[in-house]
C-alpha cells in the first residue's frame, strides 16, 4: 500500500448534486482497493489555459492509500466513466505521507554548553579584524594585544593624513581667481 494524492478538475457546468455524485463515485472506486484519507473541494478557479474549450474548472484534491496495481484501474475509471466531467487530473505518490526513513535523534546539548559556545563566538567576532591583502580585505581571527595596538595606530595615522589632505585648498575650481 502506498499513499497517493490526486488533484482533478471538474467541468464548471456541474452543479452541487453533480459534484457530489462525481466525488462519491471516485471515493467508491478508490475504496474497492484502498482507503480515502481526505477529499477536499477547493472551489472554482480560472484555468491557466483552456481545457476542452473551458476557461474555468472546479478543483478537487483527494488523498488516499492503495496498491500500485489499483492505479491503472483508477485511471481507466476516470478515462471511461468521467471523460466528460473530469477535465484533467494529476496523480502523484504522496512523499510527505509515504514511506519515511526512520527519524534520527539529535544529541542533547546542555544549556551551559550552548551558552559557552555563544560566548566563544562573540569573543571571536570581537577579535576579528579585517586586514588588506592583495586579494582585498580578509579577516584575521586572532591578534595579540601588540598587533591590535599597531593596527589601531595605523588606522589613526591614516585618518589624520586624510584630515590634513582636506585642509589643503583645491585649485582649479570655477570662481577661484588666484
Amino acid at each position: 500500500m502506498r499513499d497517493y494524492e490526486m488533484m482533478y478538475i471538474i467541468h464548471p457546468d456541474q452543479d452541487a448534486a453533480g459534484l457530489t455524485v462525481i466525488m462519491e463515485s471516485l471515493d467508491a472506486r478508490i475504496n474497492r482497493d484502498g482507503t480515502v484519507t481526505a477529499h477536499d473541494l477547493l472551489g472554482r478557479r480560472r484555468l491557466a489555459y483552456p481545457m476542452k474549450k473551458q476557461t474555468q474548472g472546479i478543483y478537487c484534491l483527494i488523498n488516499f492509500t492503495t496498491t500500485p496495481e489499483a492505479i491503472a484501474g483508477l485511471q481507466q475509471f476516470l478515462a471511461i466513466d468521467h471523460h466528460e466531467t473530469v477535465l484533467k487530473y494529476l496523480l502523484l505518490i504522496d512523499e510527505k505521507r509515504g514511506i519515511r526513513p526512520t527519524a534520527q535523534t539529535l544529541p542533547e546539548i546542555s544549556e551551559e554548553a550552548l551558552a559557552a559556545a555563544a560566548a566563544e563566538a562573540e569573543e571571536a567576532a570581537a577579535r576579528a579584524v579585517l586586514v588588506e591583502t592583495e586579494e582585498g580585505l580578509s579577516p584575521v581571527e586572532e591578534l595579540d594585544e601588540a598587533a591590535m595596538a599597531e593596527a589601531a595606530a595605523e588606522l589613526e595615522l591614516e585618518a589624520i593624513g586624510a584630515v590634513e589632505d582636506a585642509d589643503e585648498p583645491i585649485g582649479g575650481l570655477p570662481g577661484d581667481d588666484e
